[in-house]
């Protein structure tokens, strides 16, 4: 009884120590999030492939979600912060998060400064994020490189999961990683997944990073992601490099190469991308992207996908967008895919107060 006693006095004031040390600090917290939701028309789907049917989707051009993000500073340029996002389904107000968790986008903690930013918890996955980033279409879910990357039900080795491990990264738990800070444009990140299995440490492990230079006009990116299952068995090697070009006004052109591969079966995939992207009017944007899916074992096994979109700005935070899109795959007639995104208000809201230091 007295041990048991002696362990939860030690829990208590742990977490008063914390408390106290967040009230004598600056911190911020800012409430963010962003809410989507439209109608979506799919043609040659079902049994037969030659149905259709209509839709309301929540999150179809961008996910909807919301989130909590607290810094505080510690003086000398360096932050402690921490970041919970969950996401939302607009159309049944339940969540909408792949992992099933409460705060299944984002959880994380960690600190930033003048070296670097070390972050623990829930985080996206660094090779996730060289995709979007020179993605056309920004890896929307109304037609983009997603149909591809985590979309495609055709290519098992981009989608399915070995144990626990992914394939492909999209959300990484149980991870440490590391940004380094930017230093005449270049930037990269590294990033490890802790596997937690029981007397083999590689067990269930994966390791993701990504690099970027970004200065003037040109944007370059490369990016590395490896996978173990349960019993410590390599089960994924991704490497891409992705480029863009800014041209004036407000005019981009992306492309990239991805190869994706499965050592435990010998299964490979490449993909190649590409696209533009930019403003028609103040008020008005475009985007267009190509992608092509090719499996180097079977090239007859292949997914091709075209997308375009525009999207009208209300206002700073609400948009309506249309987009079409179109998904033929060299297999299957009933796997390709004609769809169009109508009137989709898109809200995105900030509020920020600040931690008041408690009264002594």
């Amino acid at each position: 009884m007295k041990k048991s006693t002696r362990k939860l006095a030690r829990s208590a004031i742990g977490v008063a120590c914390c408390f106290s040390g967040l009230a004598h600090g600056q911190a911020n917290v800012i409430v963010y999030g962003e809410l989507d939701v439209g109608v979506a028309r799919f043609s040659n789907v079902g049994m037969n492939g030659n149905g259709a049917v209509t839709s309301l989707y929540s999150g179809l051009n961008n996910p909807s979600y919301l989130g909590f993000k607290g810094v505080e500073s510690l003086g000398n340029g360096i932050e402690t912060f921490f970041v919970l996002e969950s996401g939302v389904a607009v159309t049944s107000g339940g969540l909408a998060n792949g992992n099933g968790n409460l705060w299944g986008r984002l959880a994380n903690l960690g600190v930033s400064g003048p070296l670097g930013s070390l972050t623990i918890g829930l985080q996206l996955d660094p090779y996730l994020l060289s995709v979007i980033l020179t993605d056309p279409r920004g890896l929307s879910g109304a037609g983009s490189a997603f149909n591809t990357y985590a979309g495609s039900a055709t290519y098992g080795i981009l989608n399915s999961k070995i144990g626990s491990t992914p394939i492909v990264g999209i959300r990484d738990s149980n991870a440490i990683g590391y940004t380094t800070p930017t230093i005449g444009g270049f930037q990269a990140t590294i990033l490890y997944g802790i596997g937690e299995v029981a007397g083999n440490a590689s067990a269930g492990a994966y390791l993701s990073a990504n690099a970027f230079y970004d200065k003037g006009p040109v944007f370059l990116t490369s990016a590395y992601f490896q996978g173990n299952d349960n019993a410590g068995v390599k089960v994924a090697k991704n490497m891409r490099v992705g480029a863009g070009y800014s041209f004036n006004p407000g005019v981009k052109i992306n492309l990239s190469y991805d190869v994706r591969k499965k050592p435990s079966t010998g299964e490979s995939v490449d993909e190649i991308g590409g696209g533009t992207s930019g403003l028609i009017s103040p008020q008005l944007s475009y985007s267009m992207g190509a992608y092509r899916s090719e499996n180097r074992e079977n090239r007859s096994d292949r997914a091709t996908t075209y997308a375009a979109g525009l999207t009208y700005f209300l206002s700073k935070r609400t948009s309506l967008y249309g987009a079409i899109s179109r998904l033929k795959m060299a297999t299957a007639r009933s796997r390709r895919t004609l769809s169009a995104w109508v009137r989709s208000p898109d809200y995105w809201q900030t509020a920020s107060f600040q931690m008041v230091p408690a009264s002594v």
